[in-house]
């Protein structure tokens, strides 16, 4: 008997009457499943289910002898063969019986207890409108999606325990369901995002005993539902695609750090449809992007003593501080606050999450120059020097400081760069300053003289201000993180500002901030009318100094030079009971005390409370010692 090869018209032929067809042999024909391989991928979900079932059956047909078959042996002599079908689009999926998030964290991490409003964003993600786990579940809709709106304190686990525990439950408990990932950048995306989704999958998949989850760069998929988690990261709105659910399926939307996208890109996202879920997460910015008029339409809220139940079809926003998150240590909250202002905007933004508004875009403001001058301190750091440099028609300024206080300027117009070599070197020199120490400008013609100084033995510090900042989460360049420690130690009245040099003081209330990327940048000197290279030679001398460190020695000195108030009668004490104490409560309390008086009131309550020993005075006395306490407020304290 001779054969010929079987052929994808064959095969299609086959499929438009399966049944009728599968019941008689094909004489002269050999068919070989190679050929599905071969078929048009453009078919539709109807054509290659049909062609699968096709292909299983032609497959169980030759293995019962009902077809010929190029193998001459008898079937008894042929072993037993199990042919597995792939493709059938019938084969039962295993989705997770978990109606919600928190249940699903619990099931994987039982050791890893969640804050409380890490479980309420869970449960209220999950459709239960309170975040109670008792809760009837709402159904998100297209019709009426789940709008979400997480601002949240940097830190504080938003990527690892809301946004990956929510993907990973998603895809796993529901059939043919789409989440999309997206971010401002790749990066943020790759390193961040989907490396808690990774992680979260790869503890899954352990905890099984299997391979739930396929892994790959930015997609997670979950074979067991047909449901994939993917990402992407554009600055590019013509390149954001018009993502919509599958057939049968649903859609998830989550945008990470999303005070970061643009504008341009929230209407891109526009062209996604049929999406269910909407979720927003990011700490706040300033008050302007998408994502801050997101949260400012929102009228049902969370956070700071308020939680409105969750309605479908309305934006709903959740407020969470560095305050409600047990893995952020006080003293970095502390830190934080020292080191930039309690009315900075990384304070403000990364603890508070609150949204700052840079209506005065002036990164030292003019009224904040304005205070009594402090005593000379040398805050226990060495002579420093900053000297922004320059070749052409600008000065060359050289400031030297001693703690808070300018003990030296230099103004130079020097055109020949050996020449400025020698005097800054000679200048160092005669005021004993490190070379170390002086900070010098080192864009532009500026990196020319720092390697003849370089080579000239005077190993002075190079600082460009396009460079990257040492503090990277808060500030674009160094530039901005050099003007924003000034500005801490003006706002403190730590430094002894340069008022006589009028100029100096122009230029530096007047250098400005702008908001980029979630992130502070210093104003470049191409966009001024003039170059501010006296402000630019202050800021640099400043450049180098611990600011944490400086303003805790500061308020050292401040408490140590503070007038104390003593009790003139050393030898006389009160020792309270507790209604006493209430007594004394109150007049630390009360509202019409002078505000100078405060302190002192402020003064004896503590010191009644260390001398306390209850019942040595009775209750009956207690009208005597509030007319006591009044008495030598007015009377019986004086400046020591």
């Amino acid at each position: 008997m001779s054969f010929r090869k079987a052929t994808s018209a064959d095969f299609v032929s086959l499929t438009n009457d399966a049944d009728q067809k599968l019941g008689r042999a094909l004489p002269e024909r050999e068919f070989n499943l190679d050929d599905v391989f071969d078929l048009e991928s453009a078919l539709t979900e109807d054509q290659r289910r049909l062609q699968a079932e096709a292909a299983f059956k032609l497959a169980k047909q030759i293995e019962q002898n009902k077809l010929p078959h190029k193998n001459t042996t008898t079937r008894a002599e042929q072993a037993p063969t199990t042919v597995a079908n792939p493709w059938d689009m019938s084969v039962k999926l295993e989705p997770l019986d978990c109606d919600n998030v928190f249940d699903f964290h619990e099931t994987f991490w039982p050791e890893m207890e969640l804050y409380p409003w890490q479980e309420a964003t869970l449960l209220q993600l999950s459709g239960a409108p309170n975040g109670l786990w008792y809760e009837e579940l709402l159904k998100p809709t297209p019709e009426t999606p789940l709008k979400y709106e997480l601002r949240a304190a940097n830190g504080s686990g938003k990527s690892a325990q809301i946004l990956a525990r929510y993907a990973l439950w998603y895809v796993s408990c529901n059939v043919n369901a789409k989440v999309v990932v997206t971010s401002a950048s790749f990066s943020q995306l790759k390193n961040m995002t989907f490396r808690a989704i990774h992680r979260a999958a790869e503890d899954v998949n352990a905890k099984l005993g299997d391979d739930r989850f396929e892994i790959t760069e930015v997609k997670v998929t979950c074979k067991k539902t047909r449901s994939t988690i993917f990402g992407f990261a554009t600055d590019q709105p013509g390149r954001a695609e018009g993502y919509h659910p599958d057939d049968g399926g649903t859609m998830a939307v989550l945008i990470d750090e999303a005070k970061t996208i643009t504008d341009e890109m929230f209407q891109a996202f526009s062209r996604f449809t049929g999406y269910s879920q909407w979720i927003e997460v990011s700490s706040p910015g300033a008050m302007d992007g998408q994502f801050y008029k997101n949260c400012s339409l929102a009228q049902q809220k969370a956070g700071a003593g308020r939680c409105d139940p969750l309605q479908l079809g309305k934006i709903y926003e959740r407020k969470v501080t560095a305050f409600e998150c047990p893995n952020i240590p006080r003293a970095h909250i502390e830190a934080v606050k020292v080191q930039f202002g309690e009315n900075s905007l990384p304070y403000r933004t990364g603890i508070l999450a609150e949204f700052t508004s840079l209506e005065d875009a002036a990164v030292i403001k003019q009224e904040k120059t304005i205070y009594p001058a402090p005593e000379w301190h040398d805050l226990g750091q060495p002579l420093r020097a900053g000297i922004d440099l320059s070749l052409g028609g600008d000065e060359t300024v050289c400031i030297i400081t001693s703690g808070n206080k300018v003990v030296h300027k230099y103004i130079w117009h020097i055109e020949d760069s050996a020449v400025l070599r020698d005097k800054i070197k000679t200048t160092l020199a005669y005021h004993q300053v490190d070379p170390a120490n002086a900070n010098c400008d080192g864009g532009g013609l500026g990196k020319v003289v720092i390697q003849m100084l370089w080579a000239a033995g005077c190993m002075v510090k190079k600082i460009n201000n396009e460079s990257a900042a040492v503090y990277k989460r808060e500030f674009l360049n160094r530039g901005m993180e050099m003007y924003w420690k000034v500005m801490r130690l003006v706002e403190e009245k730590v430094l002894i500002l340069p008022h006589e040099d009028a100029v100096l003081m122009h230029q530096l209330v007047t250098r400005r901030q702008e908001y980029r990327n979630g992130k502070l940048k210093l104003q470049s000197k191409e966009e001024l009318s003039e170059s501010p290279d006296r402000a630019d030679a202050y800021v640099l001398a400043y450049a180098s100094f611990p600011v944490e460190e400086i303003l805790k020695t500061w308020q050292s000195h401040q408490i140590a030079l503070q007038p104390k108030f003593v009790n003139e009668p050393q030898q006389r004490q009160c020792t309270l009971t507790p209604e006493q104490l209430e007594v004394a409560l109150d007049l630390r309390r009360e509202r019409s005390m002078a505000k100078s008086q405060q302190p002192k009131a402020v003064g004896l309550f503590n010191h009644a409370l260390s001398q306390r020993e209850p019942g040595q005075i009775s209750p009956s006395r207690v009208a005597r010692f509030s007319l006591m306490i009044k008495s030598r407020l007015n009377n019986r304290f004086r400046l020591h």
